[in-house]
């Protein structure tokens, strides 16, 4: 199943002020999470996407994706167990002229994450680091 969302980043939108929206999913494995960067963002765009408070795009805790004109692709299994999970799509513009657009997609696969019970586990343990 293939999920997307559209965030649009007003001009001039500062770290402390960044505009979120949240993306809802079916439990199971999220396989692929992309980040579009659409041209004309010059790297003047910053993207998180977190769940439940942890930031899992980019993994590096603090930071921020940007692009210009790419998509950013993370391709790990991240098991997603609960009935209904959200996804948070944050951003901040420091283009102080244009609106920017960054698409939020996800490819999720139904079902339980049996295979994935030590990677479950290893995420638990990194959200405690």
């Amino acid at each position: 199943m293939l999920y997307q969302r559209t965030l649009n980043v007003p001009a001039n939108t500062p770290e402390t002020e960044s505009v979120p929206t949240t993306l809802k999913l079916c439990a199971g494995v999220s396989t692929r999470r992309e980040i579009v960067f659409n041209d004309g963002c010059h790297g003047l765009v910053h993207v998180r996407v977190n769940h439940s408070g942890w930031q899992l795009m980019p993994w590096s805790r603090d930071e921020w994706l940007t692009a210009d004109g790419e998509t950013v692709v993370d391709d790990s299994p991240y098991p997603l167990d609960e009935t209904v999970n959200t996804l948070t799509l944050v951003a901040y513009n420091e283009d102080t002229v244009n609106d920017h657009q960054v698409q939020l997609r996800v490819t999720m696969h139904e079902g339980k994450a049996d295979d994935l019970v030590n990677l479950s586990k290893l995420m638990d343990a990194l959200r405690g680091y």
